[in-house]
């Protein structure tokens, strides 16, 4: 898979939940906070998502920053792990 940089536009990667806090278990998701340079459109967007867990070879929920709260993302920012 070419760079999530150059293909996608993506500023930088983040892991959130369980894995981040090193207490997954095999069945736990990757939850994976996304920030891009240029928003994807829809469709590349879906692309990346499926792209993911082929790469990773675990089940990722891929979370766009722009989606969050404010009040939600000051916590998700507390506890992410940068990638």
């Amino acid at each position: 898979m070419p760079a999530l940089s150059e293909e996608y536009s993506v500023s930088s990667l983040g892991i959130l939940g369980p894995c981040a806090t090193g207490k997954a278990r095999p069945s736990s998701i990757l939850r994976v906070l996304v920030e891009f340079d240029q928003a994807p459109g829809l469709f590349r967007f879906v692309r990346l998502k499926r792209e993911l867990p082929e790469s990773a070879g675990v089940k990722v929920d891929l979370v766009p920053k722009s989606t969050l709260r404010p009040e939600l993302g000051k916590q998700v920012m507390k506890k992410l792990v940068d990638v």
